[in-house]
């Protein structure tokens, strides 16, 4: 069963991982179970557009790893094919502060829909520039 994520499934998973789930280690690393993420998987493709889906006893690997797999399944690249080389450059960047303003320039310049999907809260910049770098390097390779 393939569900297409909807940038607003998305942006409430990613808010859901924020809120709850940064205290995690390894918590882009460790896989999800793959029995739970196949009730879950079926669960949001009955429930979320009903607005009866709740993510809080989600576990927080599994909330990554389904995060990971929408991401994947977008038709069209969060970072898109136009500006995925200025991402990439962006690891060059010697300075951790210039390359968080780059980061973020570039995220200004992504249709509105992608914006929101990488969605930074002021208090959190520096996890938002570990996952768009580790999703960079996965699409770097």
């Amino acid at each position: 069963m393939k569900i297409v994520c909807s940038s607003l499934s998305c942006v409430q998973m990613m808010s859901y991982i924020e809120n709850n789930c940064l205290d995690e280690e390894g918590l882009l690393r460790v896989p999800g179970n793959s029995a739970r993420l196949q009730c879950l998987k079926q669960e949001i493709d009955s429930k979320f557009n009903q607005g009866e889906f709740s993510f809080k006893n989600m576990k927080a690997s599994d909330a990554c790893s389904l995060l990971k797999m929408f991401i994947r399944q977008l038709p069209v690249p969060l970072l898109t094919k136009e500006y995925l080389p200025a991402f990439a450059c962006i690891a060059e960047i010697g300075d951790l502060k210039e390359q968080l303003r780059t980061l973020n320039l570039l995220v200004l310049l992504l249709p509105s829909v992608h914006q929101a999907v990488l969605k930074v809260s002021p208090h959190n910049k520096y996890c938002y520039y570990c996952y768009t770098s580790h999703c960079i390097s996965h699409i770097v390779r």
